[in-house]
């Protein structure tokens, strides 16, 4: 029987939490996903992670980010993720008038007390966004989820490893960053210090090896995902940790490592002829012990397999699956195993390749080539005029048609930059396409009237 524990999470719309205050959230995410019979039409949940001792709450208030909100929408389910932490979740569906690019945001009144590496933390909200995109044209989309819950404590002695288990169902391609945490759209929390933390661009492993002292720290990720070597959406996602001091360590180990094709980044090469089969240790070195395996493998294969066997002085589990049965792709499938020791825990990150030559640099060659060195238009969305620059020799013909196909601009010009006014064309999303001198297609795209 497989050991998984699931939590979907994202963030969408402007959405805005009320409470007098939110010190009990330890995270927070809002997943969403397109209805296929209807592109402007999408189903939503806000997800709070919340403190059991800490402050309740059992409504909140979301802004959709096009004009229209929600008030007082009740909590649709509680689920205990430990015995400390509790998932509360609200639902609901929206249906947007209008195609566009929406950037929605979580607004809650105050973040957690004693929080290190920020200023004025009683009077500091807690804020996080996403962004996403309204698109009859864009197949039916849905946000990356998060595997895996909010960051339990951790020991002032360990290096501190934390993976927030992302994949996107639709095999958009996921990129991690970190970033200061926000108050609201445009403006950082004051003071902020986080210093030595890092996180893979590809994996998403977060590590923070030099922690300055005990106590509450806060810090933000943003995914970006891409479709086509082009942005279509970004999630902020806000984290609170407790770092403590304590004699009983998460110790995570590949067992079999000696067995497997594996590099020093935990890159395991997937060769079809073999059962592929790691074995995670986790030794106990406290009064409770817990092993789980998270991945997109485990989800969408129902053959793949996460055992976790009790051992006397350690937790053995074992994830296998048949590798003819994981599809060949560019980007390597991520698995993440979280060994839990009391309440501390630490998580182990392996990256699976299924395409020879595979390095796990930031970009791929290939996909960086797609999204900074081929031709672009900016600003995408547009405010009444935009730009096109063609990487190709001028000149050029511009075209530019509604959603019916009527043309609403056709020009050539002998310049590698330039700039149409359309002041008079109304919100919404077209289509244009540039040619070169010989009437070849340089590229086609939707450009986002706002």
């Amino acid at each position: 029987m497989k050991n998984l524990s699931i939590t979907l999470t994202f963030i969408l719309f402007s959405v805005s939490v009320f409470a007098t205050h939110l010190e009990s959230v330890k995270s927070g995410e809002i997943i969403y996903a397109v209805e296929p019979t209807n592109s402007r039409k999408i189903n939503i949940s806000l997800i709070l992670y919340r403190e059991v001792a800490g402050s309740d709450f059992s409504t909140a208030s979301l802004d959709f980010g096009d004009g229209s909100s929600i008030q007082n929408l009740q909590a649709s389910s509680r689920e205990p993720i430990t015995e400390d932490i509790e998932k509360v979740t609200f639902s609901t569906s929206h249906v947007y008038s209008s195609i566009g690019k929406y950037v929605i945001s979580f607004y809650g009144e105050y973040r957690n007390k004693g929080i290190l590496n920020m200023g004025k933390v009683d009077l500091v909200p807690f804020y996080f966004e996403t962004s996403v995109i309204i698109d009859p044209f864009l197949a039916a989309n849905s946000s990356p989820v998060f595997l895996s819950g909010p960051i339990g404590q951790y020991n002032i002695g360990d290096e501190i490893r934390f993976n927030m288990g992302g994949y996107d169902a639709d095999e958009d391609i996921l990129r991690y960053d970190l970033i200061n945490p926000k108050v609201s759209e445009n403006e950082s929390v004051p003071n902020y210090k986080f210093e030595g933390a890092k996180i893979h661009p590809i994996t998403g492993e977060f590590v923070w090896a030099h922690i300055p002292s005990k106590g509450r720290y806060t810090f933000a990720v943003r995914v970006k995902e891409y479709r086509d070597g082009l942005v279509i959406s970004h999630v902020i996602r806000d984290f609170l940790i407790d770092v403590v001091e304590s004699s009983s360590p998460s110790d995570l180990s590949i067992e079999n490592r000696n067995e497997l094709d594996i590099n020093d980044q935990n890159l395991v090469t997937v060769y079809t002829s073999n059962l592929l089969t790691i074995a995670i240790r986790l030794n106990k070195t406290g009064s409770s012990a817990n092993l789980l395996g998270y991945s997109e493998v485990l989800v969408n294969i129902p053959e793949a397999d996460f055992i976790v066997e009790d051992k006397g002085d350690h937790l053995l589990g074992t994830f296998s699956v048949d590798p003819q049965l994981i599809t060949e792709r560019d980007e390597p499938y991520i698995l993440y195993f979280r060994g839990i020791i009391d309440s501390y825990s630490s998580d182990l990150t392996i990256a699976l390749n299924t395409k020879e030559g595979y390095v796990l640099e930031e970009l791929p060659t290939g996909f960086r080539q797609k999204e900074s060195e081929r031709s672009h238009i900016f600003p995408n969305p547009a405010r009444g005029f935009f730009n096109i620059i063609c990487n190709t020799p001028p000149p050029y013909l511009v075209q530019i048609l509604d959603q019916n196909g009527q043309e609403l601009i056709n020009s050539k010009t002998e310049r590698a930059a330039f700039e149409y006014n359309h002041e008079g064309i109304q919100k919404g999303v077209y289509v244009y396409s540039i040619f070169n001198s010989k009437g070849d297609l340089i590229m086609r795209g939707k450009l986002f009237q706002e």
